[in-house]
């Protein structure tokens, strides 16, 4: 992994150096080894900060540490990051598909009939069935909205 360092108001020691690549390494096996790096080390009065800039291929994650050392404000500002890092890589592969050879359905797919049901049998009085008298139709709305149509079909259908 490439790292940048940049120091405001100090220097940057080897040991901070070499404590500052080891994290982006452990950060680097998680993201991949095309991800750049920056590490901002700055001081405001007592409080030491380190801001932490990483750019991967789909992502761009950025901690700061604030502590009284900079060691502490490194350690924490990694932490943060390596956390960022995982939580990324788990929605990644959380999200990954099945090739289509292996999607396999679980349960058959629900076949409704494509006959009619039978008529009712006329009555021994030799009566119509009821779903055979002029002016009733049953319709089939599938989604509630449609009933302001059925109650003007309906009202259409009592005119006639």
């Amino acid at each position: 992994m490439e790292v940048e360092f940049t120091a405001r108001q100090g220097k940057i020691s080897k040991a901070l150096r070499a404590m500052a690549e080891e994290g982006m390494e452990r950060i680097a096996r998680i993201l991949g080894k095309t991800a750049r790096s920056s590490v901002t080390f700055s001081a405001q009065r007592h409080v030491q900060i380190v801001e932490l800039t990483v750019q991967a291929r789909l992502q761009t994650i950025a901690a700061t540490g604030k502590a009284a050392t900079v060691e502490g404000a490194l350690r924490q500002a990694i932490d943060h990051a390596e956390n960022q890092a995982r939580r990324f890589r788990d929605r990644r592969m959380e999200g990954k598909r099945l090739p289509k050879g292996e999607k396999m359905l679980t349960a058959p797919p629900v076949a409704r009939p494509k006959a009619r049901p039978a008529q009712p049998e006329a009555d021994v009085a030799g009566e119509k069935p009821s779903a055979a008298r002029p002016g009733r139709r049953s319709l089939c709305i599938p989604f509630p909205p449609a009933r302001r149509l059925l109650s003007r079909i309906s009202s259409t259908a009592a005119r006639r």
